[in-house]
């Protein structure tokens, strides 16, 4: 439940997509590795209160990355001011 509230508390803001117009040319591992980080990865979760409803939110990996340790850091505070620990 605190799990919970802590994450209703957080905003959950996806930046805006980037859409470069240009083909990937994949010359090495590097822009290999930085394409799969800008490629855009969709999620769909339940809306609360309906059963049928989802909402989608697209963003890229890195913008994944930073969600969850945002999410980790939110709740580690949330624990800390609780008197919890982990």
């Amino acid at each position: 439940m605190a799990m919970m509230l802590a994450l209703a508390g957080m905003p959950l803001s996806p930046a805006p997509a980037k859409d470069s117009g240009k083909a990937a040319a994949a010359d090495g591992k590097g822009e290999a590795r930085k394409d799969t980080k800008d490629k855009l990865i969709c999620r769909s979760e339940p809306v609360t209160g309906s059963r049928t409803q989802v909402k989608r939110t697209c963003m890229t990996q890195a913008q994944w990355d930073d969600l969850a340790e945002r999410t980790r850091n939110g709740l580690r505070q949330f624990d800390q001011q609780s008197g919890k620990s982990s």
